[in-house]
């Protein structure tokens, strides 16, 4: 008997129409794109272009449809906001102290 892998699980429960759950890390991450690309004035388009990631995978880190987002993602995302890696995975009204780099 073969298992599911995490894709084909998605995929069950897509088609059975239970909801994926998704954890809350990646809803702050994705409240938190869109307060500081909003605050920068960007589209979605321009900051997609801006972290080099392909505007249907920026839509469904926004949108916290994507369960799976890898570091480096949240690192050209923090790049491209001008943020901290630390102050887009904070959740809202967390303090957040950037490192001093000199």
């Amino acid at each position: 008997m073969s298992r599911a892998g995490p894709s084909e699980s998605k995929e069950k429960a897509k088609k059975a129409g239970k909801a994926i759950e998704v954890p809350e890390s990646v809803r702050v991450l994705a409240a938190n794109v869109r307060r500081f690309r909003l605050r920068l004035g960007l589209s979605q388009v321009a900051l997609a272009a801006a972290a080099a990631i392909e505007y249907k995978h920026f839509q469904k880190i926004e949108g916290a449809a994507w369960p799976g987002v890898r570091l480096d993602t949240v690192e050209r995302l923090a790049k491209a906001l001008n943020v901290s890696m630390a102050e887009l995975l904070a959740e809202e009204g967390m303090e957040v102290r950037r490192a001093r780099m000199d």
